[in-house]
């Protein structure tokens, strides 16, 4: 079975991708591939594009829950309360 790729463009959003992948895949009977976000999916016929966007919301919190471990939010902590005494130090200068 032939493999179709839809290519996102810049500023478009998750629900008009998933819709145009969905229909893709319902016209020409075949998968489609596409990527948003750095997200791969494969849009199969049949799928629809709240299954898509579903897929695609909870590979993104997958990825976000790995990115922001512990320590990486202790040190984005640390960095805000430095930059915050750095603007009430310019302030009250």
């Amino acid at each position: 079975m032939r493999e179709l790729t839809y290519e996102t463009r810049p500023g478009e959003h998750i629900d008009h991708a998933c819709e145009m992948a969905a229909g893709m895949a319902l016209l020409h009977s075949a998968p489609v591939r596409f990527v948003f976000n750095d997200i791969p999916l494969v849009a199969k016929p049949g799928s629809t594009a709240g299954d898509l966007r579903a897929e695609w919301w909870r590979l993104s919190e997958e990825r976000s829950r790995a990115y922001w471990t512990p320590e990486r939010l202790a040190e984005r902590e640390a960095k805000e309360e430095a930059d915050r005494r750095t603007l009430a130090d310019h302030l009250d200068a």
